[in-house]
């Protein structure tokens, strides 16, 4: 039983809430890739950010799309173009 007074969430609520804009589409070379909104990361890609390492980053991300998007021509950088760019959609500037 909750108390009054304290508030209870449950994550997959919040996720739903947000359920349209969990997902950035990207093209290379005619081919369309997704990799999750910064807020849906999971943690190994999140530490790979932080360590910069882009490799780790670009695996974590495209998941089973990453053989395709190399064999397109993709590069692990490229996605730090596509993040930029959404965080530019989004209205946050590179010093938030």
């Amino acid at each position: 039983m909750s108390k009054p007074n304290k508030a209870r969430f449950k994550i997959e609520a919040l996720r739903s809430k947000v359920e349209d804009a969990t997902e950035i589409e990207f093209e290379l070379s005619g081919e369309v890739f997704t990799i999750p909104t910064p807020q849906f990361w999971p943690d190994k890609a999140l530490t790979a950010a932080k360590d910069g390492d882009l490799v780790v980053l670009a695996q974590s991300l495209l998941r089973d799309q990453y053989e395709a998007y190399t064999e397109a021509g993709g590069v692990a950088g490229d996605l730090a173009l596509v993040v930029s760019e959404y965080a530019k959609d989004q209205g946050v500037d590179q010093g938030e």
